[in-house]
């Protein structure tokens, strides 16, 4: 029996047969499946995320440059200076605000960085939805277990908020 026949088959069985199994109840179980797989795995990537935010020690030199930079009294001098930094305004005035709202201490500022990390996860399955991917795992995992997702992704500098923009872009 050749393959397309053998899904196509839409011969009335005789009453006294089995009923043959739905293909349709066949493919709802692997679409479930599919679905637990992809909850499991963006679970696994908050958890990673998390774990980097709690064990990422003290700023370092470029964060703390990045953080000095975005805590100055105003943005004229931001825009002066902005000439010796090798990120655009727009990270700068997001960690401002997150500064300004009482979020600056270092704890504070590894939140910033684990949210933008996620929103980098949450920007790629919005990305591979809209192309029309039910659930992106294959995307998803090599993208979220990449260990350089979680060392610059999460920092302070802008790389995390450049992955967002670039997914946003497609």
């Amino acid at each position: 029996m050749n393959r397309q026949h053998f899904f196509d088959d839409d011969r009335s069985l005789a009453p006294d047969t089995p009923e043959a199994p739905s293909h349709s109840g066949i493919i709802r179980r692997i679409g479930w499946l599919e679905t637990m797989c992809g909850i499991v795995l963006l679970l696994l990537i908050v958890v990673f995320h998390a774990q980097m935010m709690l064990h990422a020690g003290a700023l370092w030199r470029d964060e703390v440059q990045t953080f000095n930079l975005a805590s100055l009294e105003s943005l004229g001098t931001i825009v002066d200076l902005l000439r010796f930094d090798s990120f655009p305004i727009l990270w700068i005035l997001i960690l401002r605000s997150w500064i300004f709202a009482g979020l600056g201490s270092e704890t504070g500022l590894r939140i910033l960085g684990m949210l933008v990390g996620l929103t980098g996860c949450l920007s790629l399955i919005w990305v591979c939805r809209a192309i029309g991917s039910r659930i992106p795992i294959l995307a998803l995992a090599l993208f979220g277990f990449c260990p350089v997702v979680y060392l610059y992704g999460n920092s302070l500098r802008a790389a995390g908020c450049g992955v967002v923009l670039l997914f946003l872009t497609l």
